[in-house]
């Protein structure tokens, strides 16, 4: 079960995609993701065990539940709940949580 000390592990991890622009974003979740494509991550919050991904215009919170993974420039063999896709590297989600 990912914990506090987790996500400000996957929070450094992810520092490298702040001011990139996100080339393709989708997933098979509910939220809708084509608001991200075309737009600059400006930042990357914390807060307990929930990892949000800012933009200019709105948010992504991500939560990992108990089984939830998040993993950079890495793919599973399974379907990406969540993911975004940059000119180098990508952030792709699995069995999380996603909201707008």
């Amino acid at each position: 079960m990912p914990e506090g000390p987790s996500i400000l592990l996957l929070k450094k991890e992810l520092q490298p995609f702040i001011g990139k622009v996100v080339k393709k974003a989708g997933g098979y979740g509910k939220m809708p993701a084509k608001w991200m494509e075309g737009k600059k991550l400006k930042d990357i919050q914390t807060h307990g065990k929930h990892l949000y991904l800012i933009f200019l215009n709105g948010f992504v919170q991500l939560h990992l539940g108990l089984f939830g993974d998040v993993l950079v420039n890495e793919r599973k063999k399974v379907n990406r709940k969540f993911f975004l896709e940059f000119a180098k590297g990508e952030i792709n989600g699995y069995v999380v949580s996603v909201k707008k």
